[in-house]
C-alpha cells in the first residue's frame, strides 16, 4: 500500500526531527522540512505532498498561516496546524485559511495520526466531489443548458447557466419568483404559465418542450426550449432542481422534416432516394402512382434494373459535381414505359450520414407526343409527305462525296407555277404539287431521298449509281412524269419540269455544293427553254459570275454602309400596343436597288461576311434603343437576328460586352433570334448561356421547322418562342396546323417561355391566337418593315390605331 507524503513546517529543528520521526513511525513518508513561509512554498511545489503540517510561529521565516493560505489556495493541498497556541484570535485567522486540522502541542501521537487520517480522508473526499463538479460543469456547458432550483418555500426559482441570454434573463445565479421566471421565458402561448406553476407545485418530473415567441426583428425564426424539473430534491425537500435547454434547431429541423415529407407524400414527381452505389434507398408515393412498383419490390434494388430504359446518364454522376438533368425512358412493372425528365442532386456525406443521390422523374409523355408531331413536321414537307429543306440538310451533311459513292442530286423546278398558282388559286396548285410528288415517288428507288424544298422546287438524291447513262435516263423519267396532264380541280392541266443535275467527282469539295451545282444546271435548263435536264459543267459561269457579284457586292456594301436595318414592329396580343420591333437585314444597292436578303443571306454565311453583318445589325439595334428611350419610347424590346456560324467563336460575346458599355442600354431591352438548329451546337449553346448572364434575352426563331430536343430546351436559358409563319398561313386550311400552334403554346407555357406568332395578315389568324393565348404578334396585318424615319412616326401614330384593330 502506498504510504502517504507529507511536509513538514516547523522553524525549531529539533521539534521537527521528532516530529518527522514520529510521523515515520506512523508509517507516513516525510518528503522534507522547511522552516520559513519561502522554504515550505518551494518545497510544496517541488514534492508534491499529500498534506502540509504546519507550524504557526515560524520566528525570523515568517507567519505560517500566510504560507498555508497561498499553499492551500495555489497548490490545492490540505494543511494542519501543529501549534502551542490557542488564542481567539489565531484560531479565526487560522480558520479563514480552511484547515484540514488544528493540533494543540504538545501531541498526543495517536491522537495526531486520527487527526492526519481524517485530513487525508477529507481531501480525498473532496476531490472527488470537486473531479465530479467539473465533469458536471463541463457536460452542462457543452450542452448549453440552464440549471434552475425551485424553491417550494419562497416559491422562488434560482437560474444560473450560459442559457440565459437566449430567454431574457441576465447574470449568473438570479433569483426570480416562478411567475416571472416563466414570463422572462416569453412563452408563445401565455395559457401555458398558470400550467407549469401548477406542475411546480405537484412534486412531479415535469418535461415540457415550448414555444418562445420570436425575438424582436427576427423574420421566420421559430425558438423553442425544454423545460424539465426532476422529483430528487435537496434540503429535506425544500429545493427541487431542473434545466433548460435551447432545443430550436432540433424543434426547426424536425419540422423541416416533416414539411418535406409531406411535399414528397404529396408531389406528382417520383422521388427517389439512392445510396452512392446506385440501390433504392427509399421512394415517395407518386413513384408507385407512376411505375407501380410498391417500396417493397425496389428497397435495396439498384435502380437500373428497377427502371430500365435508358439509364446511361447515372454513371457519370460520380464524377459530377453539379445537378444533372437528362432526359430517359423510364419501365413500369407491367412493361409499359414512359418518357421522364431525370433530375439528379448529390448529397455529400457527413460524419454521420452516408452520401446518396435524390433523382426525381418528371413525366413528359404529354409533352413527348407533342415534340414527336414536332419532330414529323421538322423532317417532312406537311402538304407532300416528302422530307424537307431539314432532311435535306442532314443528308448532305452526313454525305462523302467521294467519286467511288456514285452519289447524284437532282434539283427539280415546276415550269410555271406562278402563273397556274396565281391564276387558279393555292388550292389548286397545292393539288397539284402533291400529284407530282406522288408521281416522282412512284418514279424513283425505296432508298432515294426526296425533298420537296419550298415553293415549286424539289430535290432527289441518288446514290450508287455507276454510269453517267443511267444518270441520263433516270432524269429523262423525272421528265416524263409530266408527259400525261394533271388532273387538278376537275381539269385536266399539261405542266413541264427543269431539272438541274449534279454528279459528286474530284472537284466537289462538300455535299453541299452539289446543291450549289444542281441549282446552277437548272436554272441553265429554265434558260434553254424549259422541260428539260441540264448536268452541271464547268461552263455554267453565269451562276458563278452572279455569285461573284453578291460576294464582292456585299464587301463593298459594307464598307459605303450600304447594309442597313428595316424595323417591323411586333406588338401585344391584347392590347395592340407595340413592345417590340425586330431588326430585319436589308442590302439598297445604289445601282440595282434592293436585293432580296434570300440572295445575299447565304452568300455571306459561306463567306463568314455574316459576321460582319451580324455586327452591324447588333451596333444598329443598340442604337436604336438608345434612341427611343431618349424618344419617350422605353421597354421596347429590339430583336435582331443571330446566324448559326456567329455563334461558333467567342467574339459576338466580347462584341456585344462592348456595345453594352458603349451605348449605356439596358441588356433586356436586347433580344437575340436563333434557329432550333442552332440549340444542337455545343458552342452555341454555351455562347448562347453566357450572353443570356449579360442580361440580352433570347428568342427561338421559327419554332417548329426545325429539330430540338425537349431535355435540351429545357437546359437552354431561353425567353421566347416564335412560332414559324407557315403554321400561321395555312391556319383556317389545315387543322393539323392548328394542333402544332397549340401544342407549341402549350410547350412555350409549361416551361415558363413567352411566345409570339409571326405572319400575322388576317383579322381571324389574329382572333385565333389570341383567343389561344399568344403573348404577342408580328406581320403585314400590323406593319410592314420599315426603315427608320417611318418606325418613328409609326409609333406616337399605333396607340390610336390599335384601339380600332383590337
Amino acid at each position: 500500500m502506498e504510504r502517504s507524503t507529507l511536509l513538514i513546517v516547523e522553524d525549531e529543528q529539533l521539534i521537527a526531527l521528532n516530529l518527522s520521526l514520529d510521523l515515520q513511525d506512523c508509517g507516513y513518508l516525510v518528503c522534507g522540512i522547511a522552516s520559513s513561509e519561502k522554504e515550505a512554498f518551494n518545497m510544496a511545489s517541488e514534492h508534491k505532498p499529500d498534506l502540509v503540517m504546519m507550524d504557526i510561529n515560524l520566528g525570523a521565516g515568517g507567519d505560517g498561516i500566510n504560507a498555508a493560505q497561498r499553499i492551500g489556495s495555489e497548490l490545492r493541498i490540505p494543511v494542519v496546524y501543529l501549534t502551542a497556541y490557542t488564542s481567539d484570535d489565531l484560531i479565526r485567522r487560522t480558520g479563514l485559511t480552511a484547515p484540514y486540522g488544528y493540533i494543540v502541542k504538545p501531541y498526543n501521537v495517536r491522537e495526531l495520526k486520527a487527526s492526519i487520517e481524517t485530513a487525508l480522508s477529507r481531501h480525498k473526499y473532496e476531490k472527488i466531489t470537486e473531479r465530479s463538479e467539473k465533469r458536471l460543469k463541463a457536460a452542462v456547458h457543452a450542452a448549453k443548458l440552464g440549471l434552475w432550483e425551485y424553491n417550494v418555500q419562497r416559491g422562488t426559482i434560482l437560474f444560473e447557466g450560459l442559457f440565459g441570454d437566449q430567454v431574457n434573463i441576465k447574470g449568473d445565479m438570479v433569483e426570480l419568483q416562478a411567475l416571472d421566471f416563466f414570463t422572462k421565458l416569453a412563452l408563445e402561448n401565455v395559457e401555458e404559465l398558470e400550467e407549469l406553476e401548477s406542475l411546480l407545485k405537484s412534486g412531479q418530473n415535469v418535461s415540457r418542450t415550448i414555444k418562445l415567441k420570436s425575438k424582436d426583428g427576427a423574420v421566420n425564426e421559430d425558438r423553442w426550449i425544454e423545460l424539465y424539473l426532476s422529483d430528487m430534491t435537496l434540503e429535506n425537500g425544500l429545493i427541487r432542481i431542473g434545466a433548460v435547454k435551447d432545443v430550436s434547431e432540433r424543434e426547426n429541423f424536425v419540422n423541416e422534416l416533416r414539411t418535406a415529407y409531406n411535399i414528397l407524400a404529396n408531389i406528382d414527381e417520383s422521388v427517389i432516394v439512392l445510396y452512392s452505389d446506385f440501390t433504392i434507398r427509399s421512394v415517395n408515393k407518386a413513384f408507385y402512382k407512376h411505375t407501380h412498383f410498391s417500396a417493397n419490390d425496389v428497397v435495396g434494388t439498384p435502380v437500373s434494373t428497377v427502371l430500365s430504359g435508358n439509364r446511361r446518364h447515372d454513371e457519370m454522376l460520380f464524377d459530377n459535381e453539379k445537378n444533372t438533368r437528362h432526359e430517359v425512358v423510364v419501365h413500369r412493372k407491367d412493361h409499359s414505359h414512359f418518357h421522364a425528365l431525370q433530375t439528379i442532386t448529390r448529397i455529400r456525406a457527413t460524419d454521420h450520414n452516408p452520401e446518396l443521390y435524390i433523382m426525381i422523374l418528371t413525366d413528359i409523355s404529354s409533352l413527348k407526343k407533342a415534340e414527336r408531331e414536332l419532330n414529323r413536321m421538322a423532317y417532312r414537307d406537311s402538304l407532300t409527305g416528302l422530307g424537307n429543306r431539314n432532311l435535306m440538310n442532314q443528308v448532305l451533311a452526313d454525305m462523302e462525296c467521294a467519286e467511288e459513292n456514285n452519289i447524284g442530286l437532282f434539283f427539280i423546278d415546276i415550269d410555271s407555277f406562278k402563273l397556274i398558282n396565281d391564276s387558279m388559286g393555292h388550292e389548286p396548285g397545292d393539288q397539284l404539287l402533291v400529284e407530282f410528288s406522288q408521281r416522282l415517288q412512284q418514279t424513283m428507288r425505296a432508298e432515294d431521298i426526296l425533298i420537296r424544298l419550298g415553293g415549286d422546287e424539289f430535290v432527289v438524291i441518288v446514290e450508287q449509281i455507276e454510269r453517267h447513262e443511267d444518270f441520263e435516263r433516270l432524269a429523262q423519267k423525272i421528265i416524263e412524269i409530266c408527259n400525261e396532264p394533271f388532273n387538278i380541280s376537275g381539269r385536266e392541266i399539261m405542266v413541264t419540269c427543269s431539272i438541274g443535275v449534279a454528279i459528286a467527282d474530284e472537284t466537289v469539295d462538300c455535299a453541299a455544293s452539289l446543291l450549289k451545282h444542281a441549282d446552277a444546271a437548272m436554272y441553265e435548263s429554265k434558260r434553254k427553254g424549259k422541260y428539260t435536264y441540264t448536268f452541271y459543267s464547268d461552263n455554267l459561269v453565269d451562276v458563278v459570275r452572279y455569285r461573284l457579284f453578291i460576294e464582292q457586292g456585299l464587301r463593298k456594301a459594307l464598307t459605303e454602309e450600304s447594309i442597313t436595318a428595316f424595323w417591323q414592329p411586333i406588338v401585344d396580343a391584347q392590347t395592340g400596343n407595340v413592345v417590340a420591333v425586330e431588326a430585319l437585314c436589308r442590302w439598297i444597292d445604289k445601282d440595282v436597288g434592293m436585293i432580296s436578303p434570300d440572295a445575299f443571306i447565304p452568300v455571306a454565311e459561306e463567306t463568314g461576311l455574316i459576321q460582319s453583318i451580324g455586327l452591324h445589325m447588333l451596333r444598329e439595334a443598340c442604337m436604336l434603343i438608345k434612341l427611343l428611350e431618349e424618344q419617350g419610347f422605353g421597354g421596347i424590346r429590339v430583336a435582331v437576328n443571330v446566324s448559326g456560324i456567329q455563334l461558333k467563336d467567342a467574339e459576338i460575346l466580347d462584341a456585344l460586352t462592348e456595345m453594352l458599355q458603349d451605348s449605356q442600354v439596358n441588356p433586356a431591352d436586347l433580344e437575340l433570334e436563333v434557329t432550333e438548329s442552332t440549340l444542337q451546337s455545343e458552342n452555341a449553346a454555351l455562347l448562347l448561356w453566357q450572353i443570356r448572364k449579360l442580361g440580352i434575352n433570347i428568342a427561338i426563331d421559327d419554332f417548329g421547322t426545325g429539330y430540338s430536343s425537349l431535355s435540351r430546351l429545357a437546359e437552354m436559358s431561353v425567353n421566347k418562342l416564335k412560332i414559324d409563319r407557315s403554321f400561321v398561313d395555312n391556319l383556317s386550311q389545315d387543322g393539323r396546323h392548328q394542333i402544332i400552334i397549340e401544342a407549341i403554346i402549350n410547350l412555350a407555357r409549361s416551361l415558363g417561355l413567352a411566345i409570339t406568332a409571326e405572319g400575322i395578315e388576317t383579322q381571324e389568324q389574329l382572333e385565333y391566337l389570341r383567343d389561344k393565348g399568344v403573348d404577342s404578334m408580328q406581320g403585314y396585318y400590323f406593319a410592314r418593315p420599315m426603315p427608320l424615319a417611318e418606325l418613328l412616326k409609326f409609333l406616337p401614330d399605333r396607340h390610336q390605331s390599335a384601339r380600332h384593330l383590337f
